[in-house]
């Protein structure tokens, strides 16, 4: 069967591995503050953060 669409699209990638992220939390006493955090990371491990309950904006 020929188609004439496409089945499926191909999205280009960007290797994030040893990348350095500047992130800030959205709401409380570290709002608008921007940390910086090698990838891959969770934002728990830095210090600043360990018990944060909120959003963060990725700049």
């Amino acid at each position: 069967m020929v188609r004439g669409f496409n089945t499926h699209k191909i999205r280009k990638q960007k290797e994030l591995t040893s990348c350095i992220w500047d992130f800030s939390p959205c709401q409380g006493e570290n709002a608008g503050k921007v940390y910086k955090v090698v990838t891959p990371c969770c934002f728990e491990s830095h210090p600043v953060f360990a018990g944060y309950r909120g959003n963060l904006t990725v700049i």
